[in-house]
């Protein structure tokens, strides 16, 4: 993992925020301010790595403004690039890059429900990988439900019902059919999007 925004680096207690950002929404500052209840940093991550899709370096470079831009909320969140795409490994990278004990990971319900039925053929099942990290799940139009040894290892996180539905797929589908779509990204990300030689609302 190597960090491109730090401020307030943790001294026991971390939390990694992966996601595509493209662009970061309201629901991603909620999601990262609400996870700073359990952890002395946030830091926003972008996988350089994905085991679903790759990524050009000038499409990478452009959303890591946008994480810069996005952690302006608090000066305990900051930015990292991760060269691993899976939660685990992000958890590995993040230990060693700074030294915490504790590591979780921000994400969605969605997120967390995909990472739980994930086929991770040869390597350890999920609820084994959980050992290395906790998860911070907001909910994303419904609550995840977990069983058994994932309880201890899950915990909830508030967040607006107004902000569950928000998706980067909406604020990007919006701006593409030039319909309104600045109440999707927090103003300072808006500002940056109209700068672009794009047709933006």
């Amino acid at each position: 993992m190597e960090f491109v925004l730090r401020r307030r680096p943790a001294h026991r207690r971390l939390a990694v925020f992966p996601g595509a950002f493209n662009p970061p929404t309201r629901a991603h500052e909620a999601m990262a301010l609400a996870a700073l209840a359990h952890a002395d940093e946030v830091v926003l991550t972008l996988a350089a790595r994905m085991p679903h899709k790759q990524m050009a370096a000038d499409e990478a470079a452009r959303r890591l403004e946008w994480m810069r831009l996005l952690a302006d909320c608090d000066e305990r969140v900051s930015v990292a690039v991760s060269d691993g795409g899976l939660f685990v490994e992000m958890a590995r990278e993040a230990r060693a890059a700074s030294g915490v004990d504790e590591v979780s990971i921000v994400c969605g319900r969605d997120a967390a429900e995909r990472a739980i039925a994930w086929d991770y053929g040869d390597a350890p099942a999920f609820s084994e990988q959980l050992r290395e990290f906790s998860m911070l799940v907001a909910p994303r139009m419904g609550h995840i439900e977990v069983t058994g040894p994932l309880i201890e290892r899950v915990t909830l996180l508030d967040l607006d019902e107004k902000l569950q539905s928000l998706s980067s797929t909406e604020a990007r589908r919006l701006i593409e059919a030039g319909a309104q779509w600045h109440d999707l990204v927090p103003e300072r990300i808006a500002e940056q999007l109209r700068s672009l030689g794009e047709p933006l609302a």
